[in-house]
């Protein structure tokens, strides 16, 4: 499949489980400020990637992490009612990490740019 239908479904992927999230159609309020950030799907529609990012504590992230997997088949299925090509994507979630590493990252050269002031008055 060329790379612009790829992109196309991916899109709508995204927004289709977003707005599902976003509308409590699942009704598991533990997944409810979770945020699917990017989707990659392979290139024969098989599998789709879904990345999502949800702030909290480690053991909340593996709560939500078997809340996605539990409630992947009935995303799926819904995501089938709508989504125009002949299969729908084996869904597999995964913590984004780039998020949380990019706030890490953020925080420390606010640290050392603070560092740096301090020691030059």
């Amino acid at each position: 499949m060329e790379r612009k239908r790829l992109s196309q479904v991916e899109s709508y992927i995204k927004q289709h489980v977003s707005n599902m999230i976003a509308t409590r159609e699942i009704s598991d309020p533990r997944i409810w400020d979770l945020v699917i950030t990017k989707v990659k799907v392979t290139r024969d529609i098989q599998n789709a990637k879904l990345y999502y990012f949800i702030s909290g504590s480690q053991e909340a992230k593996k709560t939500v992490q078997k809340v996605l997997k539990n409630a992947s088949g009935y995303i799926r299925h819904n995501l089938a009612q709508s989504l125009t090509t002949r299969y729908t994507p084996e869904l597999v979630f995964y913590f984004d990490e780039a998020l949380e590493h990019g706030n890490k990252m953020h925080s420390l050269l606010e640290k050392v740019s603070k560092e740096l002031k301090s020691s030059s008055s």
